[in-house]
């Protein structure tokens, strides 16, 4: 009997070792379908990651690596001497091309100018479509008009429109307190490097001490051609 028990398990040991090895072999499919699997959301895991990434922003939406100068004009829309500032640092800029760069900072003087706060943000809404020297040039250019206009949101929208600004676009933005905070930290960054006067210059991170708009004009092209 045991003996026969002998002869019929050998005859039987080729079916042992078939399902031996296919259980083996089922196993290692499965092992590594598992850690191609797991590499697989590893995978997606780092795309995802990868895609709500936020974007890198600069600071003032001007940056020009190139420059050589790079003049922080702190200013009012409603201040005469600023308007006037503005276009010498436009002609400058014509001049110099991207050896200059200029940083405009709102630094509305409530006290003296009350609409001087609502243009910094109708400006702030045209620097978002790229269009703040445009809408700079229409506002300081008729400075009188939005100083003593009985409807300021009207006379900023035909600033907007000169501009050829998208209106709805800028109307949203105008509404937006998002911008109106902007605005306010550029108060706050003026206030923090004792700022207390329009317009105030500072040239790479240097206060300027002027007694003349000549002595701005002399001065950036100094270090621009120094």
């Amino acid at each position: 009997m045991a003996k026969d028990a002998d002869k019929g398990g050998s005859k039987r040991w080729p079916i042992y070792l078939g399902i031996i090895v296919a259980v083996v072999l089922v196993t290692t499919v499965y092992v590594v379908r598992g850690e191609k699997a797991d590499t697989g959301e590893q995978e997606e895991t780092k795309k995802g990651e990868q895609t709500v990434e936020e974007p890198q922003v600069s600071d003032n939406g001007n940056s020009n690596p190139n420059a050589k100068v790079v003049v922080q004009e702190f200013s009012d829309y409603q201040c005469p001497y600023c308007s006037t500032a503005h276009f010498i640092l436009q002609d400058l800029k014509s001049e110099l091309g991207d050896k200059l760069e200029i940083e405009f900072v709102n630094f509305p003087l409530l006290s003296l100018h009350p609409n001087a706060k609502n243009v910094a943000i109708a400006a702030e809404c045209a620097k978002r479509q790229d269009k703040l020297v445009a809408y700079q040039d229409y506002i300081f250019g008729r400075q009188g008009y939005i100083s003593f206009s009985d409807n300021l949101e009207v006379a900023l929208t035909k600033g907007a429109e000169a501009a050829d600004l998208d209106q709805e676009s800028f109307k949203k933005c105008y509404q937006d307190k998002a911008t109106k905070d902007i605005v306010e930290a550029d108060v706050k960054n003026g206030e923090d490097k004792g700022v207390n006067s329009t317009p105030t210059f500072y040239i790479d991170g240097e206060k300027l001490e002027l007694e003349s708009f000549q002595q701005l004009k002399d001065e950036i092209r100094k270090r621009v051609n120094g």
